[in-house]
């Protein structure tokens, strides 16, 4: 059997997400002859965490630990006592690839470590999305290690002396006592998966603690509350909403466009509307995805816009004053 252990608390806003890319992992074709029980461990959650994860037919137990080591070690325990011979982990804020499962027990090793990818740097900047990309190693045989992708035999976990109950960095001190009995670890880039760069972390000294300190200096990077459940329009659906602008903003200037072919000078006042509220638009998509070139450009573009719909609506209430010519 195998075992995957998910950590979790008060993650409503992200476990759906990571329980319905571990379940398409789970069905993986290499899989089919292969039993997996997937257990997500509650620690102290007060939010609908647990309500989703039962709805969703994923078995849980229940902790108060506040303690991502002592979390881990506990599923962990549960499962190998269940009969699991290999151990997989992931974190409830991560998304893992279909191939993410079968490509861990491919490997035939003692232990997998594999990347993560970062979903959005919105809440960081580019500044500390090109710090990470500058350090981070993208390849075969790196030496990065993430309790949210990583799996090992049911042997060599015990044989290490299993998670410490720390409050960080157990992931680091598993595979050092790994190392240290002389297990065959593999370190691939083959199967990261996707990780939250959110700023309202769980885990102090974990990885949204390493983002945090990517940040340039003198930059306020305190901690985001958490949004609740009955909060309306959410953070991550109005990214989300967001997200779809460019869209909205791509037809009202391919419509503009149009529009400014045409003699008449009506028209041409409405394609000139158009390309002010594409212009406008764009800067708000623009600002999300940090694309600071592209506001710029829109910037000069609608000066540019606005000049053209004031010399076009001269023209147009000059031409209602030419005098009609004999015929």
């Amino acid at each position: 059997m195998i075992g995957i252990v998910i950590p979790a608390h008060n993650e409503e806003r992200y476990i759906s997400q990571c329980l319905e890319s571990v379940l398409l992992a789970v069905e993986h074709p290499s899989l089919k002859d292969q039993l997996v029980e997937i257990l997500v461990v509650l620690d102290d959650c007060s939010d609908s965490t647990e309500a989703m994860v039962a709805a969703m037919g994923i078995q849980s137990i229940g902790v108060s630990f506040q303690n991502v080591g002592k979390t881990r070690a506990v599923g962990a325990e549960q499962l190998l006592k269940a009969g699991a011979r290999w151990l997989a982990f992931t974190d409830a804020d991560t998304v893992v690839p279909p191939d993410w499962l079968a490509r861990q027990i491919e490997f035939d090793a003692d232990a997998v470590c594999g990347t993560v990818e970062v979903d959005s740097w919105r809440e960081y900047g580019e500044a500390v999305r090109t710090q990470y990309l500058a350090l981070y190693q993208f390849i075969e045989n790196h030496r990065h290690i993430h309790g949210a992708n990583l799996g090992l035999s049911a042997e060599a976990y015990q044989n290490a002396g299993g998670f410490k109950h720390l409050m960080a960095h157990e992931d680091v001190q598993l595979v050092a006592d790994l190392e240290r009995i002389g297990a065959r670890i593999v370190w691939t880039a083959t199967n990261p998966v996707v990780t939250s760069a959110r700023r309202d972390y769980k885990c102090r000294g974990g990885f949204g603690d390493y983002l945090a300190s990517l940040m340039p200096p003198n930059t306020d990077i305190g901690v985001e509350p958490s949004m609740s459940s009955d909060s309306g329009l959410r953070g991550r659906d109005l990214v989300d909403l967001i997200d779809w602008v460019q869209w909205p903003a791509m037809v009202v200037t391919v419509i503009s466009a149009w529009f400014i072919g045409s003699q008449q000078p009506r028209r041409r006042m409405i394609a000139f509307w158009g390309f002010i509220l594409s212009n406008a638009l764009w800067v708000i998509w623009g600002w999300h995805t940090n694309a600071f070139g592209l506001i710029a450009l829109e910037c000069i573009l609608l000066g540019m816009n606005a000049r053209g719909f004031r010399k076009n609506q001269h023209s147009s209430q000059a031409s209602e004053y030419i005098a009609p010519t004999d015929s």
